[in-house]
């Protein structure tokens, strides 16, 4: 065989193998508010640092932690937003390169109207996944009454329509609790909660190509007064090989590293 041929051989099996080397999990978060459809702005975009995370962007993996836990970046350095308008109460996001988004926070609607928020959480990821993938998710809503004159949460009716939208490279690739839905408080004072999922145990459903980024965008209406916590995650991982492939690479690296030693 030559030399050529080796080396053609040598970088087919370094690129199988490297399917699954994690590189640095960079994590955002972009906040947008307001009542009107038409007339909501970004409020902030944070980083890495801004969202307390644990480990530094050349990091595998981050655990980034906002609210009154240990170690959470503190409430008042980035929480009251838009004049008092709104309180991010607290946030705890996990992500991994592998990829893999998990994410938790609280949000208080401090004014006297309807108010429609959304939080986009997303990391960079690398190597791509091609040409397919595997995805499964899942979403949790909890709406609690605090102000004992009852509480809604519900989908928007306009733009995305969905409370939950898994992304990849930015277009949506599954979406949870589509629009009309809503939950409502059992009782004055009170809470409910909705759960649901897809692609889970696994991730099991075949998702597109993921090249440069998968995100988790979460849109929801909340009642005046009131508080919705929102827990869920977005797995994302390539197609399994077959193991006479791995075997195959393996074998090909094995014999030229063992070929260049008796060169020498």
């Amino acid at each position: 065989m030559t030399n050529t041929r080796w080396a053609q051989t040598a970088l087919l099996a370094g690129a199988l193998m490297a399917a699954h080397s994690a590189q640095a999990a960079v994590v955002s978060l972009e906040i947008i508010a307001g009542s009107d459809p038409l007339a909501r702005t970004t409020l902030a975009t944070l980083s890495n640092s801004e969202l307390g995370c644990d480990g530094s962007a050349a990091s595998a993996s981050n655990n980034c932690l906002g609210g009154a836990a240990p170690g959470a970046v503190a409430l008042e350095e980035s929480f009251n937003w838009a004049g008092g308008t709104f309180d991010l109460d607290s946030w705890d996001v996990d992500v991994e390169v592998n990829p893999l988004i998990s994410a938790g926070f609280s949000v208080t609607n401090n004014t006297a109207a309807t108010q429609w928020y959304t939080m986009i959480f997303s990391i960079g990821i690398s190597p791509s996944i091609t040409p397919t993938s595997l995805i499964g998710g899942s979403a949790a809503f909890t709406v609690t009454d605090a102000n004992n004159d009852g509480a809604t949460i519900s989908a928007p009716g306009m733009g995305p329509q969905a409370m939950y939208t898994a992304l990849i490279d930015g277009l949506p690739v599954q979406t949870l609790f589509d629009a009309p839905y809503s939950l409502s408080a059992l009782f004055p004072g009170g809470s409910n909660v909705a759960v649901d999922q897809f692609g889970l145990p696994g991730p099991s459903q075949p998702g597109p190509q993921a090249l440069s980024t998968i995100g988790l965008r979460v849109d929801f209406l909340l009642s005046a007064g009131d508080r919705a916590t929102f827990s869920g995650n977005f797995d994302v991982e390539p197609v399994p090989l077959p193991a006479g492939v791995w075997l195959f690479a393996s074998a090909l690296v094995a014999i030229r590293a063992a070929r260049a030693g008796i060169a020498k």
